[in-house]
């Protein structure tokens, strides 16, 4: 192997939620809170870091920390997957949201047509005594 093994690892690894969408993701269940805290961008610019020989050494006057090809192939496919998943858990919630305020709506035109329909009548009644008083004043 090119690369050190920390880097694959769950919980304080550069990759390890995004190898893990990648190769176990029928067998291993990662949470919500999982996909959220890969940042796409910066595991993006990470592992072109790794491809590029650019990252930084582990040590000092090291060499260049490397992924194979295969590798970096897998991790780039487990950045789609993190990024599936964050778009399916926002659409989700936005649904729920969009549901919600159409409710809200579809209540708040219900009731201000009830006040209308009842201030209708109100202003009906109004305007009927008016003529009736009227026509009772001129006869």
């Amino acid at each position: 192997m090119f690369f050190s093994q920390d880097i694959l690892k769950k919980r304080g690894g550069k990759f390890g939620i995004v190898w893990i969408a990648a190769t176990k993701c029928r067998s291993v269940s990662l949470s919500k809170r999982d996909y959220f805290t890969v940042s796409i961008s910066k595991t993006c610019d990470d592992i072109m870091k790794y491809v590029c020989l650019k990252a930084e050494p582990v040590k000092h006057h090291g060499a260049h920390p490397r992924l194979s090809l295969y590798l970096s192939s897998q991790l780039m496919f487990g950045v789609a997957k993190v990024y599936e998943k964050q778009i399916d858990y926002f659409s989700a919630k936005y649904r729920m949201k969009h549901t919600w305020l159409l409710r809200r709506i579809i209540i708040m035109t219900l009731r201000w047509r009830q006040w209308v329909w009842r201030y209708q009548r109100e202003v009906l009644d109004v305007v009927c005594n008016f003529f009736q008083s009227v026509k009772h004043w001129l006869e």
